[in-house]
């Protein structure tokens, strides 16, 4: 490669060739210099001013080639620079569109992929979020300019774009919401803060605090005008603190007395019309007062009396006047006058004696007319009935108590999907209804997203009553509970109405005492037949002579229930009955019939009797001992004493339980139930009274047919507090017919 010369060698050298050219002319080197040396005496001053111009021109020229060259060197050194640039230049382009076209190529590819493969997409979306999540993690610097970046972008999104500024703060919202009726700390931080910020703009602002009372005062007269029920407690409100202030502070009352007194006072001076309403009220009320109430009428004469005599005796002017009228009286006493007066008064006790009937007749024909209308719109309302069943609680309600169901109302798009399982969770769908309704109190509960306290999902939801617990009567069930409630009922109404239709009410406290069913059932008669009945007595003890309560009852129907508990209620678990074989009573029959032919055949003559009498004589004597042994009062001459003991033994002979047979007649049954002495029963004879208040599970236990599986009862430890009243309301409205 060949180095190219310098612009300064390329001067030098052309300066040397230029001074080659003039050396003939050129003045020698010592006299060059004629600033230093001294100008030889020889040289004039022409020449020297001649070769100083010469010099001059040489340096000109030498100059100006000199500017020329580099000038023109700059020139082709910026032009090479300009095409170096604009080849670069170039060479970008075709880069960048061949890195462009292969980035598209790329990106396209990518998206296929992306959009068809799951499993690509996948690995790439977890590549992508543990790159981010590591450099997040470890880089402060790409964290801070994150953070910066997504804050940046969020609030110029929310400035710039309203569709995202109202989801956010939507999404604000509803999360806020969720966190206030979720979180009680976060609920309690944002009341304080409120308050705290509210007290103090409210303190510090005037504006602010003048605005918050003129709004106050603004709602609440607009309240107090519109609303009748807002308007009726203000001013029972503002009556109850009245008197409470008026009764318990002296100094208010003093100060109330003082300005009525002086109100009145005033008005009294002032206003001649309430002057003569006073006089006149006050006369018609001393004269009713007076007529009607003896002691104030003695009162007030004695009163006058003393007034009278006291006048009379310290007063000369009243004493004469008196005398002076006295005689007067007595000088014109006419019995027209008296008989005038007379007639004046009776006539003026008959006006307000028509008065009074009047005003009571028409307060009568006020009250019958607004006891009519209440009347007919109750009627109005009970017209259709409780069909109404609720979706929420369940209860059996009229039509002005319930609202249509439309789910859209309690489930919103804008709800998280936690809020609205929550929400149907409330809802029993599975009622099979063409229509679907809900009561006023559930639907309000529901809206501000609280668990309505008789919601069935609160715990109050029953198993379904098994078949033979069903077909239970009163005694029966109370012979399986494990809980007996004794309780003193008496009829509220006397008269012709029965006992039965009548309004019951209860006397006396309420005892529950634990019961021993075990013993009970195995202390029952086991009749032959399922549907054979035993007259059964249940008394407080059993030497008592009060039989609390009587009826027949069917000891198979007794034991099924009982087997049906075991299984399905947790309390009765620990009960164990012995199974009855059904061949048990019908055993010995055969033995029996055996037995009886024996002792027909035995004084028999083979050849003197025909077959015919001796199977009449057999006949007869079956059903005899048929009947006897039905009426538990057979007696085998022929047995020995050990069989007899043996008898005495058997639970059949003991209870006098008849045994069937095909010869038997069909009443025997009504005859044993109702020719016997009933069965006495005490089941909690020995037991002591459990307490209502530790006993939590007592309501279960005295009632097993409303809770065979023992859940359901009022002491279940519930999600929402649930109390006595509304308990009571949602078993006695429910629409399950077994309440």
């Amino acid at each position: 490669m060949v180095r190219k010369k310098s612009t300064l060698s390329k001067v030098k050298k052309r300066k040397e060739a230029y001074k080659r050219q003039l050396k003939p002319d050129a003045i020698p080197s010592h006299c060059v210099d004629f600033v230093n040396k001294d100008m030889q005496a020889m040289s004039s001053d022409v020449i020297k001013v001649k070769e100083q111009f010469d010099d001059y021109k040489i340096i000109k020229d030498i100059i100006k080639k000199i500017v020329s060259k580099v000038s023109r060197l700059d020139n082709e050194r910026k032009r090479q620079l300009q095409i170096r640039k604009q080849n670069k230049m170039s060479e970008a382009t075709i880069s960048n569109e061949i890195s462009i076209v292969k980035h598209t190529r790329q990106k396209v590819w990518f998206r296929k992929k992306y959009c068809n493969n799951i499993l690509f997409r996948e690995q790439k979306n977890e590549r992508v979020t543990k790159y981010f999540r590591n450099k997040y993690h470890n880089n402060n610097d790409f964290r801070e300019k994150q953070k910066a970046r997504v804050q940046t972008h969020i609030l110029v999104k929310y400035r710039n774009n309203t569709n995202f500024r109202a989801e956010n703060n939507e999404r604000a919202k509803i999360h806020i919401l969720n966190k206030y009726y979720n979180n009680t700390s976060f609920r309690n931080e944002v009341k304080s803060k409120a308050k705290r910020s509210f007290l103090n703009k409210y303190y510090n602002n005037t504006k602010f605090r003048n605005e918050v009372k003129s709004k106050a005062k603004r709602s609440f007269l607009n309240k107090y005008y519109n609303n009748t029920k807002f308007r009726n407690e203000v001013k029972s409100k503002a009556k109850i603190s009245f008197l409470n202030k008026y009764y318990n502070n002296t100094n208010f009352r003093n100060e109330v007395k003082l300005k009525a007194k002086r109100s009145f006072l005033n008005k009294y001076y002032n206003n001649t019309k309430f002057r003569n309403e006073v006089k006149s009220k006050a006369n018609i009320h001393i004269l009713n007062k007076y007529h009607n109430n003896t002691k104030f009428r003695d009162e007030y004469k004695a009163r006058m009396n003393m007034q009278v005599s006291k006048k009379y005796k310290s007063n000369k002017s009243i004493r004469l006047k008196m005398i002076h009228s006295a005689l007067n009286w007595y000088q014109n006493n006419n019995t027209l006058i008296r008989k005038n007066s007379r007639r004046l008064y009776n006539q003026r006790r008959r006006i307000l004696k028509k008065y009074t009937v009047i005003q009571s007749h028409k307060c009568a024909v006020k009250h019958q007319n607004l006891y009519m209308n209440n009347l007919n719109r109750f009627r109005k309302i009970i017209r259709e009935g409780p069909d109404y069943v609720c979706l929420s609680c369940g209860l059996a309600l009229f039509r002005n108590q319930v609202m249509p169901f439309v789910e859209q109302k309690y489930i919103k798009e804008s709800m998280s999907y936690e809020i609205k399982k929550r929400i149907q969770s409330y809802f029993n769908y599975s009622l099979l209804r063409e229509r679907k309704w809900i009561c006023k109190s559930c639907s309000d509960k529901i809206k501000k997203r609280q668990m309505p306290s008789r919601a069935v999902v609160n715990k109050l939801k029953v198993c379904d009553v098994p078949s033979e617990l069903k077909k239970l009567n009163n005694l029966e069930k109370h012979l399986i509970a494990l809980r007996l409630p004794f309780m003193k009922i008496v009829n509220l109404t006397s008269g012709k109405l029965s006992s039965r239709l009548s309004q019951k009410g209860t006397k006396g406290p309420l005892h529950c005492v634990p019961s021993d069913v075990q013993d009970t059932v195995t202390i029952l008669p086991r009749p032959v037949d399922k549907s054979m009945m035993v007259r059964l007595q249940l008394k407080r003890r059993i030497k008592y002579k009060a039989v609390w309560e009587e009826q027949l009852i069917n000891p198979n129907d007794v034991r099924d229930a009982l087997f049906v508990l075991t299984k399905m209620h947790p309390a009765y678990k620990s009960i164990k009955i012995n199974e009855i074989h059904e061949n048990y009573l019908t055993s010995d029959q055969e033995k029996n019939y055996d037995n009886n032919v024996e002792l027909v055949v035995e004084p028999m003559d083979v050849g003197t009797i025909s077959e015919e009498t001796v199977i009449e004589q057999t006949e007869i004597s079956n059903e005899n001992n048929l009947k006897r042994l039905a009426l538990g009062d057979i007696d085998n001459t022929f047995d020995s004493d050990e069989e007899i003991n043996e008898d005495e033994q058997d639970i059949r002979t003991k209870y006098n339980i008849g045994t069937d047979s095909c010869t038997q007649p069909c009443d025997f049954n009504d005859f044993l139930v109702f020719d016997k002495e009933p069965c006495v029963v005490a089941p909690a004879e020995k037991n002591k009274l459990s307490s209502l208040l530790t006993d939590k599970t007592i309501e279960a236990l005295a009632f097993p047919h409303l809770f065979p599986d023992g859940q359901g009862s009022y002491d279940e430890d519930r999600q929402t507090i649930l109390r006595w009243k509304e308990y009571c309301k949602a078993r006695l409205f429910s629409s399950d017919s077994r309440f």
